[in-house]
C-alpha cells in the first residue's frame, strides 16, 4: 500500500471527508473521485459515502463538489486494513 493509501485511510478514520481541497492539500492529486475508487474503494471493497455540497463563487456563478466519508459500518474494516499494513511494515 503506498503513503497516499495510507492518509487518505487514516484520514478518513478521524472522520473527516474527502473532497477536492482535502485532495489537493493534504494527498497532492486534484480529482478525488477518480484516487477514491482507484485508492479505497476497488482494492478494499469499501464503498464511501458521497454528500453533494453546493456552493456559489463571490461572483454569483453556482458551482458543487463532493465530500467523500467513511460509512459507520466500514471503520473497523478500515482500522484492520491499517493495523495489518503496520504488522506487514514491522515484519520488513
Amino acid at each position: 500500500m503506498d503513503n497516499s493509501t495510507k492518509t487518505m485511510l487514516s484520514h478518513l478514520l478521524t472522520g473527516k471527508p474527502i473532497n477536492i481541497k482535502t485532495s489537493y492539500l493534504q494527498f497532492g492529486f486534484s480529482n478525488p473521485a477518480r484516487e477514491v475508487a482507484r485508492k479505497i474503494e476497488k482494492p478494499f471493497n469499501l464503498e464511501l459515502i458521497r454528500t453533494l455540497r453546493k456552493f456559489k463563487s463571490k461572483y454569483g456563478i453556482t458551482g458543487y463538489y463532493y465530500d467523500y466519508n467513511l460509512s459507520k459500518s466500514d471503520f473497523k474494516k478500515v482500522k484492520k486494513i491499517i493495523d495489518a499494513e503496520k504488522k506487514a511494515n514491522k515484519k520488513k
